[in-house]
Protein backbone atom coordinates (compact mmCIF):
# COMPACT_ATOMS: atom_id res chain seq x y z
CA UNK A 1 0.00 0.00 0.00
CA UNK A 2 1.54 3.29 -1.08
CA UNK A 3 1.49 6.09 1.49
CA UNK A 4 3.07 8.73 -0.73
CA UNK A 5 3.18 9.21 -4.47
CA UNK A 6 6.11 10.42 -6.55
CA UNK A 7 4.79 13.55 -8.23
CA UNK A 8 7.82 15.67 -9.09
CA UNK A 9 11.59 15.70 -8.86
CA UNK A 10 11.34 18.14 -5.92
CA UNK A 11 9.68 15.57 -3.66
CA UNK A 12 11.95 14.33 -0.84
CA UNK A 13 10.88 10.84 0.24
CA UNK A 14 8.13 8.36 -0.54
CA UNK A 15 7.21 5.62 1.94
CA UNK A 16 5.53 2.30 1.25
CA UNK A 17 4.32 -0.41 3.60
CA UNK A 18 6.29 -3.64 3.19
CA UNK A 19 7.03 -6.89 5.02
CA UNK A 20 10.85 -7.09 5.20
CA UNK A 21 12.70 -10.34 5.78
CA UNK A 22 13.34 -11.10 9.44
CA UNK A 23 16.48 -13.30 9.09
CA UNK A 24 14.57 -16.57 9.60
CA UNK A 25 14.02 -19.24 6.97
CA UNK A 26 12.80 -22.74 6.19
CA UNK A 27 15.36 -25.13 4.73
CA UNK A 28 14.01 -27.69 2.28
CA UNK A 29 16.42 -30.41 3.39
CA UNK A 30 17.62 -31.82 6.72
CA UNK A 31 20.84 -33.68 5.84
CA UNK A 32 24.50 -32.83 5.30
CA UNK A 33 25.77 -35.01 2.41
CA UNK A 34 25.80 -32.73 -0.64
CA UNK A 35 26.03 -33.70 -4.29
CA UNK A 36 25.41 -32.24 -7.74
CA UNK A 37 22.45 -33.39 -9.83
CA UNK A 38 22.31 -32.49 -13.53
CA UNK A 39 18.87 -31.29 -14.55
CA UNK A 40 17.61 -33.13 -17.65
CA UNK A 41 14.25 -31.37 -17.84
CA UNK A 42 13.07 -30.11 -14.44
CA UNK A 43 13.45 -30.51 -10.69
CA UNK A 44 11.19 -29.23 -7.95
CA UNK A 45 10.67 -29.12 -4.21
CA UNK A 46 7.45 -29.19 -2.23
CA UNK A 47 7.42 -27.13 0.98
CA UNK A 48 5.08 -25.84 3.68
CA UNK A 49 6.08 -22.52 5.26
CA UNK A 50 4.51 -21.87 8.64
CA UNK A 51 4.11 -18.14 8.01
CA UNK A 52 4.49 -15.47 5.31
CA UNK A 53 7.49 -15.70 2.99
CA UNK A 54 8.79 -13.45 0.21
CA UNK A 55 11.89 -15.01 -1.36
CA UNK A 56 13.21 -18.39 -2.43
CA UNK A 57 16.96 -19.12 -2.61
CA UNK A 58 18.13 -22.14 -4.64
CA UNK A 59 21.74 -23.28 -4.76
CA UNK A 60 22.95 -24.07 -8.26
CA UNK A 61 25.78 -26.60 -8.50
CA UNK A 62 28.08 -27.24 -11.44
CA UNK A 63 27.40 -25.57 -14.79
CA UNK A 64 29.34 -26.83 -17.81
CA UNK A 65 28.12 -24.16 -20.21
CA UNK A 66 26.21 -20.91 -19.94
CA UNK A 67 22.50 -21.63 -19.76
CA UNK A 68 19.07 -20.47 -18.86
CA UNK A 69 16.55 -21.81 -16.33
CA UNK A 70 12.94 -20.94 -15.54
CA UNK A 71 11.83 -20.88 -11.92
CA UNK A 72 8.11 -21.10 -11.16
CA UNK A 73 6.22 -21.10 -7.88
CA UNK A 74 3.01 -23.17 -7.76
CA UNK A 75 0.42 -24.24 -5.19
CA UNK A 76 1.40 -27.93 -5.53
CA UNK A 77 3.22 -30.39 -7.82
CA UNK A 78 -0.08 -30.60 -9.78
CA UNK A 79 0.53 -26.92 -10.72
CA UNK A 80 -3.14 -25.93 -10.61
CA UNK A 81 -2.12 -22.35 -9.78
CA UNK A 82 1.08 -20.48 -10.68
CA UNK A 83 2.02 -17.59 -8.38
CA UNK A 84 5.31 -16.38 -9.86
CA UNK A 85 7.69 -17.17 -12.70
CA UNK A 86 11.13 -15.86 -13.65
CA UNK A 87 13.96 -16.80 -16.04
CA UNK A 88 17.61 -16.67 -15.03
CA UNK A 89 20.76 -16.60 -17.17
CA UNK A 90 23.47 -18.74 -15.54
CA UNK A 91 27.19 -18.09 -15.97
CA UNK A 92 29.58 -20.87 -17.02
CA UNK A 93 31.23 -20.88 -13.58
CA UNK A 94 28.15 -22.15 -11.76
CA UNK A 95 27.99 -22.42 -7.97
CA UNK A 96 25.61 -19.48 -7.67
CA UNK A 97 22.44 -18.95 -5.66
CA UNK A 98 19.24 -18.01 -7.48
CA UNK A 99 17.10 -15.49 -5.64
CA UNK A 100 13.46 -15.10 -6.60
CA UNK A 101 11.78 -12.34 -4.58
CA UNK A 102 8.06 -11.60 -4.77
CA UNK A 103 5.13 -10.09 -2.90
CA UNK A 104 4.86 -12.17 0.29
CA UNK A 105 2.57 -15.19 0.31
CA UNK A 106 0.77 -16.63 3.34
CA UNK A 107 1.54 -19.92 5.10
CA UNK A 108 0.39 -23.03 3.25
CA UNK A 109 1.52 -25.67 0.76
CA UNK A 110 3.69 -24.67 -2.18
CA UNK A 111 5.93 -26.16 -4.85
CA UNK A 112 8.77 -24.51 -6.74
CA UNK A 113 10.03 -25.95 -10.01
CA UNK A 114 13.26 -25.23 -11.89
CA UNK A 115 13.10 -26.03 -15.60
CA UNK A 116 16.21 -26.19 -17.78
CA UNK A 117 15.72 -23.97 -20.84
CA UNK A 118 19.26 -24.27 -22.24
CA UNK A 119 22.77 -25.29 -21.21
CA UNK A 120 24.02 -28.01 -18.90
CA UNK A 121 22.81 -27.17 -15.39
CA UNK A 122 23.55 -28.88 -12.10
CA UNK A 123 21.70 -28.26 -8.88
CA UNK A 124 22.98 -28.76 -5.32
CA UNK A 125 21.17 -31.63 -3.61
CA UNK A 126 21.37 -33.30 -0.19
CA UNK A 127 21.37 -37.09 -0.55
CA UNK A 128 20.90 -38.03 3.12
CA UNK A 129 17.86 -35.78 3.67
CA UNK A 130 14.84 -37.60 5.05
CA UNK A 131 12.15 -35.10 4.04
CA UNK A 132 11.63 -36.63 0.56
CA UNK A 133 9.89 -33.58 -0.92
CA UNK A 134 11.91 -33.34 -4.18
CA UNK A 135 10.65 -34.03 -7.70
CA UNK A 136 12.44 -34.97 -10.92
CA UNK A 137 10.57 -34.22 -14.16
CA UNK A 138 7.28 -33.98 -12.24
CA UNK A 139 7.71 -37.25 -10.30
CA UNK A 140 8.53 -37.56 -6.58
CA UNK A 141 11.98 -38.89 -5.69
CA UNK A 142 13.47 -40.15 -2.42
CA UNK A 143 17.03 -39.90 -3.79
CA UNK A 144 17.61 -36.37 -2.46
CA UNK A 145 16.14 -33.06 -1.41
CA UNK A 146 17.24 -29.84 -3.07
CA UNK A 147 19.34 -27.28 -1.23
CA UNK A 148 17.06 -24.25 -0.99
CA UNK A 149 15.75 -21.79 1.58
CA UNK A 150 12.37 -20.17 1.95
CA UNK A 151 12.91 -16.72 3.47
CA UNK A 152 10.30 -15.54 6.00
CA UNK A 153 9.09 -11.95 6.28
CA UNK A 154 7.69 -10.02 9.22
CA UNK A 155 4.07 -10.51 10.19
CA UNK A 156 3.42 -6.78 10.46
CA UNK A 157 3.91 -4.27 7.68
CA UNK A 158 6.44 -1.50 8.26
CA UNK A 159 7.09 1.76 6.43
CA UNK A 160 10.22 1.96 4.26
CA UNK A 161 11.45 4.76 1.99
CA UNK A 162 11.56 3.97 -1.73
CA UNK A 163 12.70 7.28 -3.21
CA UNK A 164 15.03 9.88 -1.77
CA UNK A 165 16.37 13.24 -2.93
CA UNK A 166 18.59 12.66 -5.94
CA UNK A 167 16.76 9.58 -7.23
CA UNK A 168 15.64 9.73 -10.84
CA UNK A 169 11.84 9.80 -10.64
CA UNK A 170 10.47 11.76 -13.62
Amino acid sequence: MTIGKITASQQDIVFVKVRPEDDTFLETHNGAVKANYYVASSVGEQFTPLRRFGRIKIKIGNVNEAGKVRLTLHNSPAKAKTYYENEFELPVSGFVVLHMAFDPLIAGDYYWELTRVSGSIGISVVTDSTLHKAYIDGNPTAAFDIESKIMYVTDAEVERPVAVVGDSID
